[in-house]
């Protein structure tokens, strides 16, 4: 790429004659005369520099620049990284005429576009656009985004395809300073393969109405280091991935009406870890994921993290080992949900759709757990923690328990909410309002070639599902998850139990099942 042009005498006499106008170089576009625009990255690169240097002499820059794109033009990109250096410009790519979509290319390169701080003094630049621009071939990072805290980069209406890549989008800095925010709207990823779609650390991610399908990826987004991250109206599709999100070292992610749907291969597909980590699933929908080969869940949370799932569907998934899970201290709430003919992979694993390990907290409200088979438990907890369930709803499928409490959890229940019929069971399947499986002090359900006791307890005593008669709210309380940071390192209650174990064991009452219900939840 060509560096940056130095002050003359002959480009300052040239840049004052020009005036501030910008696209000097444009031509007649090839596919449509039409249109006048550029056919090369090079000459965008030129009349850039050129009003730089006019800026830099003591002109004064334009309210805004635009550069447009030739229709049906690939740009090198392999011999030309791009590198915006005006405030407020727009590259834009139009459509033919009588094309439905436009057709510029970025084609090739390790790094296709570099975002950086401002090359000078006089300008400072906070505003870029890209619109309607196609990105292919490359086989490093099509957008490095490292500028400032103030800068603003949109793309609109872009798409990115055929790539083997590191990252798509890596939105960081070296000095690990808060970084600048990116926007993905309208836009579509497909048939890539790489590590990571977009990497944030530290910086502000939104992504809006965008499709991601046929990729082979370790994670679509990655959120670390306080970044924040927040998509809309994403779809995930056809993909192979190790997760759909994965957030870490005190990030905040947030999904709202979003979809993972119809995906061959996932392990988890969202993913908090460590203090300080927030994630806010709204309005999520995981279902139809029939074809993925081995067990996997839809939301984890360990290490201290925290996730609030509200009005979201999981729904008609097979190997679905684990619905939403907080492991090692985490806390996770689930609120105006539901968990719908999915199949887990009991007895063969503990499979369960609400689950809490080693010391972590589930808060379940106005939730439905409905005609889902092979399953542990629909909830599950177990090695210390608590477990609150208020409004819970288990209809028809089947379980080994229904709920299961492990001896060092605390449960706490509100019978008169909590609802189940018509589910079958391996333990406490004789009357609807006993449905919780109490392990004796002392049993060892989850050791190898332990013995697994316990008692059945109150579940509820409502006549009807309130989940299902209450229809989910657009806006649901609570508005913003909790930070939550134990006092001290939780404490396995088996040494090494920071995973669920891997089979259930086959569960027996110690005393009968009782016909009426206790009058309050143990504790």
């Amino acid at each position: 790429m060509r560096s940056f042009v130095t002050v003359q005498i002959a480009v300052v006499l040239f840049g004052l004659c020009w005036r501030g106008a910008t696209a000097q170089r444009q031509v007649a576009c090839p596919s449509d005369a039409t249109i006048e625009g550029y056919v090369n990255l090079t000459e965008i690169i030129l009349d850039m520099e050129e009003e730089q240097t006019r800026i830099v002499a003591g002109g004064t820059a334009n309210d805004s620049y635009t550069f447009t794109l030739c229709p049906n033009t690939d740009f090198d990109a392999e011999n030309n990284t791009f590198i915006p250096l005006l405030n407020n410009s727009t590259f834009v790519c139009p459509a033919a005429a009588g094309a439905d979509v436009p057709n510029c290319n970025f084609v090739g390169g390790a790094e296709q576009v570099v975002i950086d701080a401002s090359s000078t003094d006089a300008i400072t630049i906070e505003t870029l656009n890209f619109e309607g621009i196609g990105f292919t071939g490359f086989n490093g990072t099509s957008i490095q985004a490292r500028g400032p805290l103030e800068l603003d980069a949109i793309f609109t209406n872009c798409d990115w395809t055929a790539f083997t890549s590191l990252l798509v989008f890596n939105v960081s800095r070296d000095d690990d300073a808060p970084v600048m925010r990116v926007t993905i709207r309208d836009s579509t990823m497909s048939n890539g393969f790489g590590s990571a779609a977009v990497s944030n650390v530290n910086g502000r991610v939104v992504v809006e109405e965008t499709t991601f399908t046929e990729m082979d990826f370790g994670t679509i987004v990655s959120s670390e280091m306080r970044g924040f991250t927040e998509m809309t109206r994403v779809t995930v599709s056809e993909c192979s991935l190790l997760n759909c999100v994965f957030a870490n070292e005190g990030s905040f992610t947030e999904v709202i009406a979003s979809s993972f749907i119809n995906n061959p291969n996932i392990s988890i597909a969202f993913v908090g870890d460590g203090n300080g980590t927030q994630l806010e699933l709204r309005r999520i929908r995981v279902s139809n994921n029939q074809n993925i080969p081995a067990a996997w869940s839809a939301v984890a949370v360990d290490n201290g993290a925290v996730a609030l799932v509200a009005s979201s569907s999981f729904n008609n998934n097979a190997n679905f080992d684990v619905g939403v899970g907080a492991t090692v201290g985490a806390f996770a709430t689930i609120v105006n949900s539901e968990f719908i003919g999915n199949n887990g992979l009991a007895p063969d694993s503990v499979s369960a759709l609400a689950f809490a390990l080693n010391m972590s907290r589930l808060v379940v409200e106005t939730t439905v757990f409905q005609d889902n088979t092979a399953y542990t438990s629909s909830v599950f907890g177990i090695f210390g923690g608590s477990v609150s369930l208020e409004g819970a709803c288990i209809i028809g499928g089947s379980s080994i328990a229904p709920v299961f409490q492990g001896q060092d959890v605390a449960l706490t229940i509100d019978e008169t909410t909590n609802f189940a019929t018509n589910h079958q069971s391996s333990v406490c399947n004789t009357d609807d309002s006993m449905r919780t499986f109490l392990e004796d002090d002392g049993a060892t359900c989850f050791q190898p070639g332990g013995s697994c006791t316990g008692t059945c307890r109150a579940f509820g005593s409502a006549t009807e599902c309130a989940a299902l008669l209450t229809p989910a709210p657009t806006t649901v309380a609570p508005t913003s998850v909790p930070s939550v940071s134990p006092t001290s390192s939780p404490t396995p209650g088996v040494t090494g139990a920071t995973s669920p174990p891997t089979a259930a064991p086959n569960m027996t009452p110690t005393t009968p099942e009782p016909t009426s219900s206790p009058t309050a939840g143990p504790t």
